[in-house]
């Protein structure tokens, strides 16, 4: 009787805890796996009661969130998103930018919102179910923009300095 009763105890545990897994292949970036931790920890914060982790995969999973490399998805900042609205959700790119843009585009739509970095500045919606019956291409035009040495309005210090030959 204390076996079953313990059992009983830990199925209702499972079963209330709402636990879930946001999955990555086994060989991603530490960009995709960083991203997998932190979508876990959105998901946990806008679903009351539940429990997401984030965890490597080296068999395809069939449920939770899921983070796919594809090289058939042309272009680096495109992501195919598929879900069936109940149990699983699967995020397919070529490289890592596809994903993490798939993902927020994703939490776009959910209603999450990123104004600046920080709790401060972010919005999470209270949802009920994370899934949301789906199967789009999300394409991207982001331009990256990067720093540069010399140029603009004010000079830099190491503009002075003609020893590794970037006056040219």
């Amino acid at each position: 009787i204390r076996n079953c009763f313990v059992i009983a105890i830990a199925m209702l545990c499972v079963f209330f805890t709402n636990a879930q897994t946001v999955r990555y292949p086994v060989q991603s970036s530490k960009v995709l796996q960083s991203t997998a931790g932190d979508v876990a920890m959105l998901l946990q914060k806008a679903l009351p009661g539940s429990q997401f982790t984030s965890a490597s995969y080296t068999i395809l999973p069939q449920s939770g969130f899921i983070f796919i490399y594809d090289s058939t998805i042309n272009g680096s900042q495109a992501c195919r998103v598929e879900s069936d609205g109940a149990g699983f959700i699967k995020f397919s790119a070529a490289e890592d930018n596809g994903l993490c843009f798939g993902i927020y585009q994703y939490f776009q739509q959910l209603g999450f919102r990123f104004y600046l970095p920080g709790s401060i500045w972010e919005k999470i919606p209270v949802l009920s179910n994370p899934y949301k019956k789906i199967d789009s291409i999300y394409r991207f035009t982001f331009t990256y923009n990067g720093w540069y040495l010399s140029g603009g309005h004010n000079c830099w210090v190491m503009d002075n300095d003609n020893n590794n030959g970037w006056e040219s």
